[in-house]
């Protein structure tokens, strides 16, 4: 059986070609991908020989045998998907081509507003946390233990609102990128 591993990587890439350059890299080094890991935060590689390979990205809200086809023909070899991103390897030289970049658009979008919405929900919660916390430390009779709780879960919101901020901001810049693409 191959090792495998998980590496963190689509959060922290703006842009599709980040990725790209990254998962070449991981192929150089003979960490290839296996999958796509929920959601969108990591991939897993699979150790076997190091060798020079493209990446490519596409959105297609249908995978079937025509679509997969085009590609193998076009030099793609399909990795894996993650709902309706599709994930494909080729040589270095192979041609880039996508089926449909408003869609992919769109995807990133609805990502990046969906943890907009999450992150000011949570940060409502951050602020309501705090403030008991502060009511907490005020009363004449302290409860450690209340104290101790509020602030911890307080702490830990705020760690969690910095990386949905960092992923929201992320997915948002990924539908600009691909916005200008489409242009």
């Amino acid at each position: 059986m191959s090792k495998r591993k998980t590496f963190n990587l689509t959060a922290l890439a703006r842009s599709d070609a980040k990725d790209y350059i990254r998962l070449q890299s991981q192929a150089r080094k003979g960490w290839h991908l296996a999958q796509v890991k929920i959601p969108y935060f990591s991939y897993e590689l699979e150790e076997y020989e190091g060798e020079d390979k493209a990446y490519l990205i596409d959105y297609q809200a249908t995978k079937d045998d025509a679509y997969l086809r085009a590609y193998k023909q076009k030099g793609w070899t399909h990795v894996c998907s993650y709902k309706n991103l599709h994930y494909f390897k080729g040589g270095l030289s192979t041609l880039r081509s996508y089926t449909d970049l408003e869609g992919k658009y769109k995807l990133y979008k609805k990502i990046g507003n969906t943890s907009a919405m999450i992150l000011v929900v949570l940060l409502a919660l951050n602020i309501g946390l705090f403030a008991t916390f502060n009511a907490l430390t005020k009363q004449a009779v302290v409860n450690r233990q209340l104290v101790t709780l509020s602030f911890g879960l307080g702490l830990f919101l705020v760690l969690f609102n910095l990386v949905l901020a960092y992923a929201t901001f992320t997915y948002l810049a990924r539908a600009t990128n691909v916005k200008r693409e489409m242009q």
